[in-house]
């Protein structure tokens, strides 16, 4: 799992999912588990561990969906394509990859055009919005619920004075509340407000509806198909 930002950011991310009235980690990326953090790990014992958690709710539909369309995408090497577990591909190309250049060739063509997807589809927001290192501050305070503006550096890895900037100008819009701190008088609490909470699901509803613009596109047998191997994915995910 990879995160591509306008900013560097260089804080270990997880992706966390509920069970069993619990948050525990769903998917996470190089830098976390070289932390030592797992997929299955409570996501209060990850915090405990790595305090500079960048963390994102799972969107479980949303991800299966992604994959058969890449699944489809890779139809073009070979027929053989299946499901491996709920976030992997396995195709079988042998004795084809010489059409391709080669296999490592081939591999890097299908990451190359992952990663554009992925790009592509974080990019997309509402026109004239929120800067990308805004709309960022705005979803770890959506996604934590409320962080000191230490913490809130730390999780966007940028310094205090560059976030007192983005926090001033998100407070300036309206999406951005301080409170005390409840113990330390010399902190305080930011989290978001209604109206940015309304902004950040705005968001959220502009990147899906891109990535249903491009669906669109697709021959209807092409999405019956994928419509059916997103059932099957979904089977798969809950066994």
């Amino acid at each position: 799992m990879q995160r591509r930002r306008a900013s560097p950011d260089d804080s270990p991310l997880v992706v966390s999912i509920k069970s069993n009235n619990a948050r525990i980690i769903y998917a996470l990326d190089r830098k976390a588990a070289q932390q030592g953090l797992k997929p299955g790990m409570a996501l209060a014992s990850a915090r405990a561990m790595v305090h500079a958690l960048c963390v994102v709710e799972a969107d479980e539909a949303a991800d299966a969906r992604q994959l058969c369309a890449i699944a489809d995408w890779c139809d073009r090497f070979t027929p053989f394509v299946a499901s491996d577990g709920m976030d992997g591909l396995l195709f079988d190309v042998t004795g084809a990859t010489h059409l391709f250049g080669g296999e490592t060739v081939m591999l890097k063509t299908v990451r190359d055009a992952i990663m554009r997807l992925n790009r592509r589809v974080r990019q997309a927001r509402p026109v004239g919005d929120l800067t990308f290192s805004q709309l960022s501050a705005l979803t770890s305070l959506q996604l934590a619920g409320a962080l000191t503006p230490r913490e809130l550096a730390d999780v966007e890895r940028v310094q205090p004075p560059t976030m007192t900037k983005i926090v001033g100008k998100l407070e300036d819009r309206g999406l951005v509340v301080r409170t005390p701190h409840p113990t330390d008088g010399r902190q305080v609490i930011l989290a978001p407000t209604e109206q940015g909470r309304a902004m950040y699901a705005q968001f959220e509803l502009a990147r899906n509806e891109w990535l249903a613009k491009q669906l669109a596109l697709l021959s209807p047998d092409d999405r019956d198909v994928l419509s059916r191997a997103a059932e099957i994915m979904q089977q798969v995910a809950r066994g």
